[in-house]
């Protein structure tokens, strides 16, 4: 951002660091998007509520995390920050497709504890790794919140709304 690469803020989502890292974010949002999906619909207009989520969240966890480390200079690569927030907006939707739940509701309160256990559980081998093999990455987890964040947040925003 520095030099002026603006472009850094998108590409970075679909930029890896190896295939294994690029296999592990597909995995994740394979796995987390069928809630999003089925409250936003499968419908033209389902799926670019689907990319208002997914895209900004990438963004907003790119942004917090140059706001964490402006003058950092290890580059921050993946699409996390956009899959977690997929995953923070489908806290909002309960599993039966009804109303967006409050976000201090019991079902919001535990995935946002999930959210926090698996940086937590990422953050140990990615840690080890790192110091193992003398390496200068790590585990982004100021996108995952940036992104989670924005999910959670905009969801009420994103969801289909039925007719009266």
């Amino acid at each position: 951002m520095a030099e002026g690469r603006c472009y850094t803020l998108l590409s970075h989502m679909v930029s890896h660091a190896g295939v294994g890292h690029l296999v592990l974010n597909v995995l994740a949002l394979a796995a987390l998007s069928p809630r999003l999906v089925r409250g936003l619909g499968t419908d033209r207009s389902g799926w670019l509520r689907y990319a208002a989520a997914l895209v900004p969240s990438g963004l907003c966890g790119a942004a917090l995390y140059l706001l964490l480390h402006p003058t950092g200079a290890v580059p921050m690569v993946g699409a996390s920050g956009a899959i977690f927030g997929v995953w923070g907006a489908a806290a909002r939707l309960p599993p039966d497709g009804g109303d967006v739940l409050p976000i201090r509701s019991r079902q919001v309160v535990l995935e946002v504890r999930s959210a926090v256990l698996a940086n937590l559980i990422l953050l140990v081998p990615v840690t080890l790794l790192d110091l193992a093999f003398d390496m200068t990455g790590g585990l982004a987890w100021e996108a995952h919140l940036g992104g989670f964040l924005f999910g959670l947040l905009a969801a009420p925003h994103l969801v289909r709304r039925t007719p009266c």
